[in-house]
């Protein structure tokens, strides 16, 4: 199970399944395609990394800047 791979606990660096994105165009949990989620009123997407966009984002590190689809993303941080 994808889920239960994932350790709450650990601290990444980079970009990669567990970690928490924020970006200058929204904030990113690393993990299996749920979606949209609102918690404490910030909205956070769950994405797999194996998708589209997730997949753009592994490895990168705070600092770095991607393109998806014509729009440009800053990493502001990982956790």
């Amino acid at each position: 199970n994808e889920i239960t791979s994932i350790d709450p606990a650990k601290h990444h660096t980079k970009i990669s399944r567990g970690s928490l994105v924020i970006t200058n165009n929204g904030n990113y949990l690393i993990s299996i395609g749920l979606g949209k989620l609102l918690l404490d009123d910030e909205i956070y997407y769950a994405i797999s990394p194996s998708s589209p966009f997730g997949s753009e984002m592994i490895d990168l590190v705070t600092g770095e800047n991607f393109e998806f689809r014509g729009k440009n993303y800053s990493i502001i941080s990982v956790t």
